[in-house]
Parts: C-alpha cells; structure tokens; sequence
C-alpha cells in the first residue's frame, strides 16, 4: 500500500523561522605559518600577506612592504589625509574602513599599500586607495572629486548589477544563451517513450568517466536549463513556447526516471505522485532508453538542480491564461521533491547546533551514503535550499501534508543552508580560495573538535585535487549571491576571484598548497573547469580592482565563447556558463525572491488552470521574431587549446555505499497561489541585482582574510 504521510522528519519538533542576525564583527585574525607555506609557489612577498603564512621565519627577513610603485594607471583622486599613526612611519593609519568595523593596525601586513579609506563600488574595502605615503600630510583635506575610471575600460558596474562579459553581447538579448541550450537539446537529448506508451519523455544521454546511460546529473543540467530559459526569456520571445515544451519532457524524462526506480533506494518514504507511491529521487543511472536501472541510490547534485528546473518552470508558466494542462502535475511533484531532498538528502548531527536552536543538518552524498562522515564541496547548494524552502511555503496549503508542513520545516533548511556555509568556509583554502573534490567534515558524526580535510570520495577524482568536481562549487556558491545576495557566497566567492584573476593575467596557473594537492592541468580550456569557475568573476570582488575582474571575465568568456556543446559534462558546463554569463540565471531572481513574499493559499490541483491573469497585468506585446541561432564566433588569436585531458577509466561505483552521479570525464558520481497574488517574471530581460543588505557589510570587508596588495 502507499506509505503514510507521517514521516520521520515530521516527527521532528516545531520550531518558530528565527529572523536571521546581523553577522558579528570580525576580529583581527592571529598570524599563522602552516606547514603547506613553505611549498606553496607564491613569492614569499606575497605569502607574508596571508594569515596563514604572516607568521613564517622567512616574513620576519623581508624589509617592511614600500608604497606601492607608480604604475600607467591614472592616479586615484586626493583621499583625506590619515590621522598620525602612533607607531611612527612607515605603519598604516587605517586598514580597513569604519564601515568594515575591523582594524588592523599593528599586524605586520599592515603596510601603507593595503591602506584604504573608502568603499569601492560593491560596497566592500578597497585595498591601497587612501595612503600613498607612510606619514600624513599636513595640507588641508581636498574637496572630494569624481573618481577617474582607473583604465579605459568601462567604469566599475553600480551596486545591484553583475559583471557580464563582452563575449554576450549579441544581435538580441538571449541568443547566446539560446544558442548553447540549443545545441544541448539536439547534441544530447532524444525523447524517449513514457510509460503510458507515448514518445514524451526527453532524457540527456551521457558518456566518460563513471557515466554513460542516463544519469541524474545530466538530467537535471536539462532541467535546469530549460526551466531557467523559460522563467527569463520575456512571454513574447519566439522561441519560449518551443523552450517550455522542452522543459516538460524533460520533467517527464525525470518523472521517468523516479517511476523505474525500484531497486533498494535507501528512501524508506515515498512521497511523490496524486497518491505518494513514487520515489522523487531516482536511482543516479539508467540505460539509454530508461527502462532499468544501472546504478542506484540517489545523488544530491542532480537531484537539487532538477527540482530548482522544475520549480522554476511552474513559476514561468503560473501566470498564463490557461494554464498548460500540466502545471498542476508538475507543482505538486517539486513541492513533494522538495520534502524529500529535505528527508532523504540531509542529515542532523548528533549534538552540534545552528543559530537557530536546530541541529546543524548536512548534504548528504546521496540518499544512501555520505553526510558527516564523507562530502563534497561542489554538491552544496544554498542558494537553491532558500528556493525549496520559499516554494514549499508558498505552496504548502495545496500540496502540504498538513497545514503547517511547510513552516515546521523551515527552520530545518535555515540549518541546512546555514551547515553548507559552514563546510564551504572550512573546506576553503584561505589563500587561494579553492576547494578540494573530496572532504571529511570537522565535528563528523561523534567526532566534535576533529578537524576537516580532504579524503574519502567515490568517483575516482583525487580528493585533494581542485578538479572535476571541486570547479563546480564556485557555480553553485554564486547563484546564491547572484539570487539572494548572500554575504556568505560573496565572502565565499572573494578569495577564489582574486586567484582566478592573477591567474588569467599571468599565466592561467592557480595555485597548489593548502590542502589542494593539484590543480587540474589546462582548466581554462576545459568546459567543466572554465565553465563553472568563471562564476567567481561575475560578482565584485571587495580588494580587486574592478577593471582587472573585468579582463579576467572577459578573457574566459571569449575562451567559453569558442568551446563546443558537443560532450555530456564540458557541453553541459559550456551551456550553464553562458546562461550564467550572459545574464538568464541571474534574471530568474526576482520570482525566486518573490517566493519569499507570496504564500497565498489557492485552489486544489487541476483547478484553477485556466484562471485568467491579474487584472492589472497589460497586454503582451506583439510577438517578436525568433532570433536565428548561430555558431558561437570562435575566440580571438590566442594559443591553440591542448587536447582535453583523456577521461579516466570507468571506476566501478563501490558496493557499499554507492557513489552519487558520476559525469563523464573524471567527474564525481555525483494549490498553487491564486493568480491575483501569483509572482510575476519582468516582462523585459534585466540583470538581476546583486544585492548586499547593509546589516552585511562587516561579512563584506575583506579583512578576516589576508588581502593582498592593490596591483597594477
């Protein structure tokens, strides 16, 4: 018989949402010397900076750090002369501004050269601006000016926006982004027969690695596309009826997947369907035409992205008079996966607490393995646990099991999104910003006070390596500032930018040390390398210069730009990025945001589809030709790219317990609101803001980590 409604989780006590708090103040950070220091290949100028390194025999031999040298940039307009400093010459006066509520003095990295007393445009510090020289000067403060554009590049982007490279710009908005997910769907998809026996059901084929088949990975990547080109391109585009046609076979090539799973899942609770007797997390591998499984167990990384796809895909289509035939299906089958992830995809620790009372609860590797014992930085996703919790809110009195499901677990995903944080921080190098693959969380299980470090795994990919999996992370930590404005992503994404960066401006070589033991050789012409670490550019970085962010975006988006969308794991990339790039990811904020807003109640499934749209809302505009797709322009002259790396041989998922989706090459296992409140898209495409509240300005200033000198 179907399983009952009373599951484990709903046994879980009742907890009023907490309103979040405003982060502390960060204290000045003690100097360290790790034993990676000595072997990391920075120059020890540099690694002096870093907290971790400051403290190292060699920085106590360097001379004190001189003023920055004269560089072609025109000069920054007359700051305010400093205060005396009560350590003499030669000390700065202020290192961080008032605003950033962390004052350094005194630290031996505290030179003139990372002085500043201003924001920059993101609202975050800006490092060697204000003291030129190591004493004040006596004249009288100038009057402030406009501040010159420091290279002929254009000026640094206003708060609310995100950075977009020139490789987007295209005859009409969307066409690049349009183009690559065109490519997808003919390069990887087929459509393949339901179980009611019609060919409706799209599934993204895969190869490489521990892939091949079906995977829930791939099938999420097409999810998630299509939903998010459905939510951003305008109701009038001609190219959005075909889209939204194409995202529900996809839906319907994962529903599929869920209906076939029938081996051993580790999901003692079913959840999805009219009557709850499907699994909402399907096994992680099929074969090609779906009809058994290959390998099972779920995996959380395909599992996340396609129920933010089709989540996203009943906020495009809630509004439209009528509604497609579909839409009651497709809402109640992603609230019913959103509280399964929750169940089967998380788990409490034993003792430990968040901020809000509740346990600390951690991402799994699947529904079968991984949690405290054994994780991966690049499957947490933060951003989309916001989303899960808004729409189950929002959609809890037509799809609950009880009235008040909804708001009884929110609080359980605050910890979730907050236990995600927590383990990106510790994973995180601090000088580089880079990720392992593969990570045992500090405090596992029983074992509080352990620390974290790379290790286990179930793909085959070295666990200390920042490669096929670890790239991912930088994707997956953006989208919750490009959607949220989250502090914490920002803070997240800082370091990384600046090592990407410097990178791309030397030598495209990003650094080992840490607990990184290597880098993945030739990344910047590797779709799932390139693809997702580009995300780290598009949100200003506090501390980078704005114009050197720009280059380095724009240098790997005309690399992107020339990449093929012709393999499952780099083409899948190579199409995420664009989106992400060019502006579509960002773009479907607003109605995720909106979720927060809106949790009217509705009508019951299969009612209410053909109410007609908000008396306020005005007519579409005439439909708009459909832009032609075209052949991505190949980049400008720049060295030929190497072949890619060969993929590894399939390693075998272990027996117990079985690895999350696998990609191809050497990748990891891996009633609805009433219309008249139902959130709206924009009718006009627009980049979403990047939004940091003022009470997050203190997780903004660069100061808790070592920031290194203003460049030219």
């Amino acid at each position: 018989g179907a399983p009952s409604k009373t599951t484990d989780m709903q046994q879980l006590p009742p907890s009023p949402l907490l309103a979040p708090s405003p982060p502390l103040p960060p204290s000045p950070p003690a100097l360290e010397c790790k034993s990676w220091c000595a072997g990391n290949d920075k120059p020890w100028e540099k690694k002096c900076n870093w907290i971790k390194c400051g403290n190292c025999p060699q920085c106590l031999l360097l001379p004190p750090s001189p003023p920055l040298s004269p560089s072609p940039l025109p000069a920054p307009p007359p700051a305010p002369p400093p205060s005396p400093s009560p350590d003499g010459a030669g000390v700065c006066s202020v290192c961080a501004h008032p605003q950033c509520e962390c004052n350094l003095l005194g630290q031996p990295w505290c030179t003139p050269d990372h002085c500043h007393a201003d924001l920059d445009a993101a609202g975050a510090c800006t490092w060697g601006v204000a003291c030129s020289s190591p004493t004040p000067s006596p004249s009288p403060t100038p009057s402030p000016s406009p501040s010159p554009s420091p290279t002929p590049s254009p000026s640094p982007l206003p708060p609310g926006t995100h950075l977009v490279p020139a490789s987007c710009a295209g005859a009409s908005p969307h066409d690049g982004a349009l183009a690559r997910y065109t490519d997808f769907v003919a390069t990887l998809t087929t459509l393949e027969l339901y179980v009611d026996g019609s060919r409706t059901a799209r599934v993204v084929h895969s190869a490489g690695g521990a892939a091949g088949g079906v995977v829930s990975e791939g099938q999420g990547y097409g999810l998630f596309l299509a939903g998010t080109l459905a939510a951003a391109l305008p109701a009038e585009h001609a190219a959005r009826v075909t889209v939204v046609a194409e995202a529900y076979e996809l839906f319907r090539g994962w529903r599929l997947m869920c209906e076939r799973t029938v081996s051993d899942s580790c999901q003692e609770s079913h959840f999805c369907g009219e009557d709850e007797s499907h699994e909402c997390l399907p096994s992680w591998k099929f074969d090609d035409a779906v009809t058994q499984e290959v390998g099972t167990g779920s995996a959380p990384d395909g599992d996340e992205d396609a129920i933010l796809g089709m989540l996203l895909l009943v906020l495009a289509t809630q509004s439209e008079a009528p509604r497609p035939p579909w839409w009651g299906e497709v809402a109640q089958w992603a609230y019913q996966s959103c509280r399964a992830f929750l169940q089967h995809l998380s788990v409490d620790h034993p003792t430990l607490l968040s901020s809000n009372g509740r346990p600390l609860r951690m991402l799994k590797l699947g529904s079968c393995w991984g949690g405290w014992d054994c994780n991966n930085p690049s499957y947490h996703a933060p951003g989309h646990y916001r989303a899960f919790r808004d729409y189950m809110l929002s959609f809890a009195a037509s799809y609950g099991a009880t009235a008040s499901e909804a708001a009884d677990l929110a609080p359980v995903w605050d910890s979730l999104v907050e236990t995600s944080h927590a383990l990106l921080r510790e994973a995180q190098c601090d000088a580089s910003g880079l990720v392992p693959n593969w990570w045992v969380p500090a405090d596992g299980n029983d074992d509080v006070g352990a620390p974290g470090t790379p290790g286990c795994g179930g793909s085959g990919t070295e666990p200390a390596e920042f490669g096929a999996e670890a790239s991912r992370t930088a994707w997956r930590v953006g989208v919750d500032a490009l959607w949220y404005g989250s502090a914490e992503a920002a803070s997240f994404l800082r370091p990384m930018a600046a090592e990407v960066e410097e990178a791309v401006r030397t030598d495209y070589q990003l650094s080992s040390g840490c607990w990184i033991s290597s880098v993945l050789s030739d990344w910047q012409w590797i779709g799932f390398m390139a693809g997702p670490v580009t995300t780290s550019l598009l949100v200003p970085a506090g501390g980078l210069d704005p114009s050197l962010q720009q280059a380095a975006l724009d240098d790997l988006g005309v690399k992107i730009q020339g990449m093929p969308v012709n393999d499952y794991y780099s083409g899948s990339w190579v199409a995420i990025a664009t989106a992400t790039m060019c502006g579509e990811v960002a773009a479907t904020g607003a109605v995720l945001r909106s979720l927060g807003e809106v949790a009217a109640p509705g009508p019951p499934p299969g009612e209410g589809d053909a109410s007609p749209p908000p008396a306020s809302s005005s007519p579409p505009p005439s439909p708009a030709p459909a832009p032609s797709p075209s052949p991505s322009p190949s980049p400008s002259p720049s060295p030929s790219p190497p072949p890619p790396p060969p993929p590894p041989p399939p390693s075998p998922p272990p027996s117990s317990p079985p690895p999350s989706t696998p990609p191809p090459s050497s990748t990891p296992p891996s009633t609805p609101p009433s219309s008249a409140t139902a959130p709206s898209l924009p009718s006009v495409f627009v980049h979403q803001p990047f939004v940091l509240p003022p009470s997050a300005i203190a997780a903004a200033c660069p100061c808790p980590r070592e920031p290194a000198p203003r460049t030219s």
